[in-house]
Order: structure tokens, then C-alpha cells, then sequence
């Protein structure tokens, strides 16, 4: 029985192409690495907050501020995680994905 050997650096060099996408889909895997953490910190950020969140901005008046704060707030966090849902989906189309993800890459790939 022949033994399956592990293939050789030059079986991995198919071309400049090849490459293109390996360093693409290396830097998508590293752009989710980078929103996991974001979001991580900013949900530990607003759960040790929250008390005086809720007694300091909660409980004031609104006005311009206070919303602005709420938008940054949670906003932020909702969006991070919308894209790690879109980015990590094995149902949402390719377009969608593309298209609000990848936009400016494709563009610079394809010209």
C-alpha cells in the first residue's frame, strides 16, 4: 500500500493568483480575529459600566449628548457583531458578503 506523503512547498505555488487569494482570505481571518476582540472588549467594557451608566446617563434628561452616547455605545457593538455574523455566515449570499465586507479588496483585486 502506497503512503500518502504531505505535498511539497511547490504543489502550494500554483501561481501568482493562488497567492492573491491565500493572503486575501489570511487578512480576512485576521480582520475577524481583530472584530472578535473589539467586540469582546467593548462588551466587557459595558458590563462593568453598566451601574454607572444606568445611575449617570440613564437616569439624566435627554438631550443631544446623551443620545450621541447611546449611538456610539451601542451602536458600535451591534454593528461589530452584524459584521462577525455576515463575515462567519455559511448561508448569506457571496454578494451580500462582498459586497458590505470586501468591497474596496475586490475592487483592488480585480483592476
Amino acid at each position: 500500500m502506497a503512503s500518502i506523503s504531505p505535498p511539497t512547498p511547490a504543489a502550494h505555488a500554483q501561481g501568482p493568483e493562488l497567492q492573491q487569494y491565500v493572503g486575501v482570505i489570511r487578512d480576512i481571518h485576521v480582520a475577524n480575529l481583530c472584530n472578535v476582540a473589539a467586540a469582546a472588549w467593548l462588551a466587557y467594557d459595558i458590563c462593568i459600566t453598566f451601574p454607572q451608566e444606568v445611575s449617570l446617563v440613564w437616569r439624566a434628561k435627554w438631550s443631544i449628548p446623551k443620545v450621541l452616547y447611546f449611538l456610539v455605545r451601542y451602536y458600535t457593538l451591534i454593528s461589530l457583531l452584524m459584521m462577525l455574523a455576515v463575515a462567519n455566515s455559511l448561508t448569506v449570499p457571496v454578494s451580500v458578503s462582498i459586497s458590505h465586507l470586501l468591497k474596496d479588496d475586490v475592487e483592488t483585486l480585480t483592476t
